[in-house]
Formats: C-alpha cells, structure tokens, sequence
C-alpha cells in the first residue's frame, strides 16, 4: 500500500496579548487515515483532505477572546474525504468565562464527503457565541449520516445527500439556558433517493426550517419550540410513502407541507403561547396530489382572544382522509377533496380567555 502524507502547519504566536493564529493543512492518500487537528487561539483555520477509503478525521478549534478584543475572531475548517467509510467530526468553540459584548467571530465548518458509509458530524458553539456560524456537509453516496448542531443566532446550517439510505439531523440553539433564546437561524436538508430520514429542530424566533426529500419512503420531522415566534417550516416530498410532521409551539408561525404520490402521511401540530403582543396567527398548509391513501391531520391551539388559526388541506386522488382541530377565538379552515372515497372532519372552538 503506497501511501501519501503532507503536513504543513503554521503557528504565529507573539504573546498572550497579541494575535495568535493557527493554520494547519493536511493531505492524505491511503487506507486507514487517521488526522486530527486542536487548534487554540485567536484566528483557526484547518483543512484535511482524505482519499481512498477507511479515513478518520476529527478538528477541534476553540477562541479564546481577549477581553479589549472588538473584532471578533473566527474558525474556519474544511474537510474533504473522498471513498469509502470515511468519518469526519468538526467541533468549533468561542469561549470565554464572561458574556461577550462585541461582534464575535464567524464560525464556518464543511466537510465533503464522496462515497459509501460516511458519516459526518459538525457542532458549533457554545450559548455565549456572539457571531454567526456557517456549518455545511455535502454528501454523494449510499448510507450517509449526517449530524449538525448550532447555538445562538443568525446560522446556516445546510446537509445536501445523495443516495439511497441517508440519514439527516439538525439542532440550532437546542442546547441554550433558559435566559439564551436564538434567532434568525436556516436549516436546510436537501435528500435525494429512497429511504430518506430527515430531522430538524430549532428553538428560538424568526427561524427557518426546510426539507426537501425525492424518492420512495421518506420520512421528515421538523420541530420549532421555545419562543418561537414568526418561524417558517415547510416539507417537500415526491415519491411514495412518505411521512411528514411538523410541530410548532409559539405565534405568528407558519408550517407547509407538499406531497405528491400516493400512502402519504402529513401531521401538523401548532399551539401558541402568551408573552408577544398584537395578533397570534398560525398558518397550517397541507398538499397532497396525485396519490392515493394520503391523510391529513391538522390541530391548532390558540387560546386567547386575539389568536387566529388558519388550516388548509388539499387532496388529489381516492380513499384520503383529513381532520382539522381548531380552538382559538377566531378559526378559519378549508378542505378541499377530489375523487372518490374520501371523508373529512372538521372541529372548531372558540375561547374564552383574554388577555390582560
């Protein structure tokens, strides 16, 4: 087995109290690789490339912010693996003692992966990270896992995979003390092949939340809780047996779910809570076309005197069945059904609760 191995590593260290950046640069060619990479400083930045198969790679970069330090510093890491049964894990950490009022440092993690059997994992944080993250994975082959986590605001986190068998979750601000609340943060799985298994969960406001999934037998589960305000999720599968549910526990949020084929199954679930003024909206959307055996459930709670919940279903084929559950002051609903066999159920309750 010939085997190639380039390291190259440059460390610029003046003082405790001045600039400190780490940069490490690692190729390998070979079977049963192993790189990993601790990186602590001020400025982080490592990439690893693997190829052939059975390779390991696992980066650690912490920041240890100065306390005149207003510019914020990042970390920055990429691993490209290409062959089979490859794993690479990327941990990126802002720390520091005491809550940090300045910009903070970006965050930026992906790892690529090409091949059969690779798993990758990338967490971002902790509660007191301040900048925004950037955490990626891209994946080509059969059987992929991919895992990603991300605390506080204004993060990207993106898994793409193409294959039979993949598996994909994603957390932003999961993790946060009950005084951390995230915001603004993007979550988006993209899958393509059968047997798909997608999971997002985020906490937080104004969040956003996507998974698009293609092939037979799929399944998606997108979770939005803890303060969740002006959030956005939204499911979009073709191929057969596929499963979707959304759960959404705050106001102003607003959940879509597209299905085309037929066994499909689309669970929505939205309750809001007090604590935000004006309006409590929820907007359920629920399509399924040109399948048969779909079903549809629908239930929103909104239990005080401004809440409203808005709840559409809509189904193309034979023998679906839909069920819409509202209670809130104002309730507003649509089944639309064409075909044969079908039956629809729709309850509606006011409330009697009023706000202070």
């Amino acid at each position: 087995m010939k085997k190639l191995f380039f390291l190259l590593v440059m460390v610029f260290a003046a003082s405790i109290v001045m600039a400190q950046t780490n940069k490490s640069v690692i190729i390998e060619s070979g079977t049963n690789q192993t790189s990993t990479v601790d990186q602590q400083g001020e400025d982080n930045e490592s990439l690893i490339e693997q190829s052939n198969k059975k390779n390991e790679a696992t980066v650690t970069q912490i920041n240890y912010l100065l306390v005149d330090d207003d510019a914020g510093d990042a970390n920055y890491s990429e691993v490209m693996q290409s062959g089979k049964r490859n794993d690479a894990n990327v941990t990126q950490i802002h720390d520091r003692s005491e809550p940090y009022a300045g910009p903070g440092g970006v965050l930026e993690a992906y790892i690529t992966q090409t091949g059969d059997d690779n798993l990758a994992e990338q967490f971002q944080g902790p509660h007191h990270q301040m900048g925004a993250s950037v955490a990626t994975i891209e994946q080509g082959g059969d059987n992929n896992v991919a895992l990603q986590m991300q605390v506080k605001y204004s993060n990207e986190a993106t898994i793409l995979q193409s294959g039979n068998l993949n598996t994909a979750k994603q957390a932003q601000d999961t993790k946060l003390p009950d005084d951390y609340v995230g915001s603004s943060n993007t979550a988006l799985i993209n899958q393509s092949g059968n047997k798909n298994w997608a999971e997002q969960e985020q906490h937080g406001w104004a969040n956003e939340v996507t998974a698009l999934q293609s092939g037979n037998r799929n399944e998606a589960y997108q979770t939005q809780a803890v303060a969740s305000w002006k959030s956005v999720a939204f499911v979009e599968q073709t191929g057969n047996d596929n499963d979707a549910w959304q759960d959404q526990l705050g106001h102003k949020n607003s959940g879509t779910i597209t299905q085309a084929s037929g066994s499909n199954i689309a669970m929505q679930d939205q309750t809001s809570l007090a604590g935000q003024p004006g309006d409590f909206v929820n907007e359920a959307i629920i399509s399924q076309l040109g399948g048969n055996g779909n079903t549809a459930n629908q239930t929103q709670t909104n239990l005080f005197e401004m809440g409203k919940n808005y709840a559409i279903i809509t189904q193309d084929g034979s023998s679906n069945f839909a069920s819409q559950e509202q209670v809130g002051a104002i309730n507003w609903s649509s089944v639309s059904q064409t075909g044969s066999g079908h039956s629809a159920t729709v309850t509606q309750s006011q409330s009697i609760i009023q706000l202070p």
